[in-house]
């Protein structure tokens, strides 16, 4: 069965609009319901759980905050992408922060069960037929580095923007420590 999404007009508009689609499609599939149920941090509720503080630190990270203290001026305004993901708004910064700061070594046992449980149902790698199938090659390369046509499994690729791969002389995509020296 296919789920269609469509467009309708909203209140309100975000800018993470691929991220809001994930949210409101993880929400439909309950995908976080194991650390819902599995974590039990014991801290007093006022308007979020730790969960929802767990979830705005996961939004934070995946539109790019490179600190906690990013998620008010990041996503905390953005209503749109809180209710995609299925809170009201975003946990403030610093309640976030002391969550993360008052997480146990117990806490974090917890977590790792609810990560598990959500790795066992929805894994690709866990359902993979080995016995008939093989090996399950995963092959993850975010560099963007050019390589060889020679390397071993090469193949031709994408770049983003671009037509063909990167000649050797230039120093687009290529990091200082491995840049040749002319």
């Amino acid at each position: 069965m296919h789920r269609l999404l469509g467009l309708s007009e909203m209140k309100a508009n975000t800018q993470w609009a691929p991220l809001a689609v994930l949210g409101y499609r993880l929400q439909q599939r309950k995908f976080f319901d194991p650390l819902y149920q599995q974590l039990d941090p014991n801290q007093k509720k006022i308007r979020f759980t730790s969960q929802d503080k767990l979830i705005t630190c996961l939004v934070s990270i995946m539109s790019g905050c490179q600190a906690i203290s990013h998620i008010n001026t990041r996503i905390r305004p953005d209503r749109a992408l809180a209710q995609s993901w299925g809170l009201e708004c975003f946990a403030e910064q610093s309640s976030v922060a002391n969550t993360l700061n008052h997480l146990t070594a117990f806490h974090v046992e917890q977590l790792r069960q609810a990560v598990n449980t959500i790795y066992l149902r929805e894994g690709r790698a866990v359902q993979h037929d080995y016995t008939s199938r093989g090996l399950l090659i995963l092959e993850i390369d975010l560099t963007g580095l050019p390589a060889s046509k020679h390397a071993e499994g090469s193949r031709q690729g994408y770049f983003s923007g671009k037509k063909g791969g990167v000649d050797d002389n230039s120093h687009a995509s290529v990091p200082l420590s491995i840049m040749k020296i002319c």
